[in-house]
């Protein structure tokens, strides 16, 4: 009897287990799922981060750049993308001006909490290491390409380039006027090193190129200052609460929009009157008339006591006519 008892006792807590194992292996389906839309929306969190990091609205314009340097040395859509060195020189470009946004925001991040909190350190979507090792990454990815496609000389412009966004945030950005120099020069400096790229070491530029890629680069160059002078317009309260020296926070508002405006004011004219020289009145004329919005936008800030609105508006409005401008200028390389 105890036998069978014993053995009626064991069914019951098998025929128990059979029923539980299906809950079971429910539960356990159930956590794995669970993990994997936790890997999932880690993995979109941090690829979103790590996208809106480099600021990827800067990256066409950049190839853009990059493009009207190269044409206006070489006119030739087939022979530009059959070069090695100017698709290497353009994504050079892209890979540096990526690597400066993400070391700004490394050492923005006290600052951004105030001027941009919507930037991904701030938000959390990625850590401070993650932009580091992405940093790596794109910087070994920039010198390898270069070593292994372009020119001595053009390793060491690359290389000057990565020096300058290295110190720019933690040194030259502290001095005075001329962290908006620097940043000027190195957004024109992609236009013009994606031009010299593309020539070979045996031809020179003629008069007509030549003068048209410095009047680009002009353009881009002053265009640039006086869109740095605007974001430092945009961040005067933050950059006055933190003690950075900007034109903005040392001379004022006032005094900052005056400036704009002499520095816009002669890079029209100055350019158009070359493009008068080289071609006629009327070409000269209307590269006058492409730049002119820019000054429109110059008086909305006026109007708006220097509004943030305003700013950004004028900022964002300014990229087309800079935009038709380098049109205008391919156009006029083929006449």
């Amino acid at each position: 009897m105890l036998l069978l008892f014993c053995k009626f006792i064991n069914g019951l807590t098998v025929a128990n287990n059979l029923h539980k194992e299906p809950h079971n292996n429910h539960h356990i389906n159930t956590l794995i799922v669970s993990k994997k839309d936790n890997i999932n929306t880690i993995i979109k969190t941090k690829t979103r981060g790590f996208v809106k990091i480099i600021r990827p609205q800067n990256i066409i314009p950049t190839l853009f750049l990059c493009f009207t340097g190269g044409w206006i040395v070489n006119p030739s859509i087939q022979s530009l993308f059959n070069s090695p060195k100017f698709i290497v020189s353009s994504i050079n470009a892209v890979t540096v001006m990526s690597s400066s946004m993400i070391i700004n925001d490394i050492f923005d991040l006290e600052i951004d909490k105030i001027n941009n909190p919507k930037r991904p350190l701030i938000t959390g979507e990625i850590t401070k290491s993650d932009a580091l090792i992405f940093n790596g990454f794109l910087i070994g990815f920039t010198e390898l390409l270069s070593f292994k496609y372009l020119a001595t000389n053009s390793i060491l412009y690359v290389n000057f380039a990565l020096l300058n966004i290295s110190i720019y945030t933690p040194i030259l950005k502290k001095i005075l006027f001329i962290k908006n120099l620097s940043c000027a020069f190195l957004v024109s400096f992609s236009l013009f090193f994606s031009g010299l790229a593309c020539m070979n070491n045996n031809i020179s530029l003629n008069n007509k190129s030549n003068s048209l890629l410095w009047i680009a680069a002009r353009t881009i160059f002053f265009g640039s200052l006086f869109n740095e002078l605007l974001l430092d317009m945009h961040d005067y309260e933050g950059d006055k609460q933190n003690n950075i020296q900007t034109i903005p926070v040392v001379f004022g508002l006032n005094n900052s929009w005056v400036l704009a405006t002499i520095i816009m004011k002669i890079n029209i004219v100055c350019n158009s009157i070359k493009i008068m020289y080289l071609f006629n009145f009327q070409t000269g004329l209307l590269l006058l008339m492409i730049l002119s919005p820019l000054l429109y936008n110059l008086r909305t800030i006026k109007n708006s006591r220097f509004s943030k609105d305003s700013i950004s508006n004028a900022i964002s409005n300014s990229n087309v006519p800079l935009f038709l401008l380098l049109i205008y200028l391919c156009i006029l390389q083929k006449i």
